[in-house]
């Protein structure tokens, strides 16, 4: 009776481990920038492990622009190493400048459990900002 106690622990311990999110599970993440008014260009990213998505939207006479390239495995391993999945869970977003003619910068994690994280214009969060800023980078430099 005591190692059927031990294993029913042991697969209850086992099954809340596997139900959480790791940078392993990501399957999406998302960049955007979202601006309002006339002259500003709003765009978004969306890297997956084999697509990286882009598409841009502004006031001009050809407001909306999406490309499509191929992703490489070393480009979503480069990408995956900068996520800092703790710091995206406790970073403290603000509630938006695009109301107010500013612009949000935000991005999505998706992960193949359906969870999502969000950050939205992160940069107010002096602990944990600088946790994701390197994926910024990484975003930049694509």
């Amino acid at each position: 009776m005591k190692n059927m106690k031990h294993l029913f622990f042991l697969l209850l311990l086992f099954s809340v481990l596997s139900c959480q999110s790791t940078d392993k599970d990501i399957v999406k993440v998302e960049f955007k920038s979202i601006c309002r008014g006339k002259g500003c260009k709003s765009h978004s990213s969306v890297f997956t492990k084999d697509s990286i998505i882009e598409s841009v939207f502004d006031w001009s006479p050809k407001p909306f622009e999406e490309t499509k390239r191929i992703n490489t495995p070393e480009n979503w391993k480069k990408l995956l190493d900068n996520v800092d999945v703790e710091a995206f869970e406790n970073i403290k977003s603000d509630s938006g400048r695009y109301q107010y003619d500013g612009t949000d910068q935000i991005i999505i994690l998706y992960f193949s459990n359906k969870k999502r994280l969000k950050v939205s214009n992160g940069n107010q969060d002096s602990l944990y900002y600088p946790r994701i800023e390197k994926l910024y980078q990484f975003y930049r430099n694509q």
